[in-house]
């Protein structure tokens, strides 16, 4: 018997080690001091959870809602962070509909929690989710900190990531020419070669090869890298090779790409009838600038 207890705390620990899977005191949720994550849930996409979606007009109500297994939470607080004027309310949520269908696959039932919060004045409103259970406590918010929307996830401490809520000017008209249009955006780094000519020397794809041109270094090196003026240089890489972050082997965040920069407007400009035959109305044309990464990436 004590090599069978032994071994389940043993499993009971690996478990924990492995995934953060709690070791459950009940077979079914309740108000146990033990809050089950799998029952949380707010898609900041979704009508069921936030309405209206998207952005907001100044002084917008906006509905917000969260999901709990039925009787897993004693109280789900809402925090709101205001950028304008710098504000942070807590609001308590109200259950609005008790044990009812996940909308996922469940062996329980869910509580729907709601709360309705004044959008305020222009800015952005950045809220998450705070869930109790008696003297336990976990926060849902946003599953990364480029806070793309969609689904969260549970955390036993926050890292502070909240949905963002845009709150814009109710008296902005949008753009005529805009509605409706299909936008096709352009990476020239990457868009089409129009000029073979002008490609850097191919050769080991681990090689350096530098640019020669003055206007892509600084003149004498930059004096924090005196002993290595070339990590200030920027390499010329072969047409269609990996961009600047995508090269392992990089190790100077001073280091950039350039790949056929004559060729980006030409390049875009061959393909021109052909984007317009498919019905695309507009172009847009990401930046292309040194030593920035964002603009290395689709």
């Amino acid at each position: 018997m004590r090599r069978v207890a032994l071994l389940g705390l043993l499993l009971a620990g690996v478990a924990a080690a492995l995934g953060g899977t709690h070791v459950r005191a009940a077979s079914a949720p309740g108000h146990d001091a033990d809050i089950w994550w799998d029952g949380l849930g707010h898609d900041s996409r979704s009508a069921v959870y936030r309405q209206p979606e998207g952005a907001v007009t100044a002084g917008t109500q906006v509905k917000l809602r969260f999901r709990t297994f039925h009787d897993d939470a004693t109280a789900v607080t809402l925090r709101a962070y205001f950028t304008n004027p710098g504000r942070e309310d807590l609001v308590d949520m109200h259950i609005v509909a008790s044990n009812v269908p996940c909308y996922m696959q469940s062996d329980f039932g869910c509580d729907f929690w709601e709360a309705t919060m004044d959008a305020g004045s222009m800015g952005t409103v950045y809220y998450r989710f705070i869930v109790h259970d008696g003297p336990k406590t976990v926060y849902y918010e946003d599953d990364s900190d480029v806070r793309e929307g969609g689904w969260g996830k549970p955390y036993d401490s926050s890292p502070d990531w909240g949905w963002a809520l845009t709150v814009y000017d109710p008296n902005f008209k949008p753009i005529d020419w805009l509605k409706n249009a299909v936008i096709y955006q352009i990476f020239p780094d990457r868009f089409r070669n129009a000029n073979t000519k002008n490609d850097p020397a191919r050769g080991s794809p681990k090689k350096y090869v530098w640019s020669k041109e003055k206007r892509y270094a600084y003149p004498h090196g930059d004096p924090s890298h005196e002993t290595t003026p070339a990590l200030d240089r920027i390499t010329r890489m072969p047409w269609l090779s990996m961009p600047e972050g995508g090269r392992l082997w990089v190790t100077s965040p001073s280091l950039s790409t350039s790949q056929a920069a004559a060729s980006l407007r030409f390049g875009a400009r061959a393909d021109q009838p052909k984007l317009w035959s498919c019905s695309i109305g507009r172009a847009f044309f990401a930046s292309v600038r040194s030593g920035h990464i964002m603009s290395a990436w689709a």
